[in-house]
């Protein structure tokens, strides 16, 4: 059975990339998809197009984890896959230099192993089983847990089916990370 995906850039007037992600829904696109770049944000426009396309999964493909720390995008993520009903496929990866360092500012360091640290923060957090031993060397969690919800709560929402966190990178191999350490890079 073919897959049809959408990928919907908001622009400046969200009116019409509403009525466009609500036509996709109609018209039985399996999921719509969004990048992260210098205009909206992504989750927040999944989330828009999630209320006017009900059945739509909804993906990001690649938010950068330089800028959003990893607990952040783990509490983010869990409630955007709770109000849409478990739709959310979560695309992350560096970016690039351009736009890290040069825009932002951001020291990109070591990609490959702060990519592998921010999976592991990033799903400890998700699934409640972040403790003060999870290696953080680049991202630091003062309290040593997550306070979305209780340990069962965070597990039911980020092991929905359809949940899923994708690494993305142009120097290795984009892997479907259903564990951590399931994410070889």
């Amino acid at each position: 059975m073919a897959r049809t995906a959408l990928f919907l850039n908001p622009g400046a007037d969200l009116s019409p990339a509403l009525a466009l992600a609500r036509r996709a829904d109609t018209l039985g696109y399996e999921s719509l998809w969004v990048t992260h770049g210098i205009g909206r944000d992504a989750l927040q426009m999944l989330a828009a197009y999630g209320q006017v396309a009900p059945h739509a999964g909804l993906g990001s493909g690649v938010i950068p984890i330089y800028p959003r720390h990893p607990v952040l995008l783990a509490q983010e993520a869990l409630t955007l896959s709770d109000v849409s009903g478990g739709r959310l496929r979560l695309g992350i990866g560096v970016s690039h230099k351009p736009m890290m360092e040069g825009a932002l500012g951001l020291d990109m360091g070591q990609p490959l192993e702060v990519t592998r640290e921010y999976v592991t923060v990033l799903w400890t957090a998700a699934t409640g089983e972040i403790t003060c031993d999870t290696p953080k060397r680049y991202w630091s969690v003062p309290r040593c847990s997550s306070s979305v919800g209780s340990s069962d709560e965070r597990t039911r929402s980020f092991e929905r089916p359809n949940a899923a966190v994708y690494v993305v990178s142009f120097a290795f191999v984009s892997q479907r990370a259903s564990r951590p350490n399931a994410c070889e890079m």
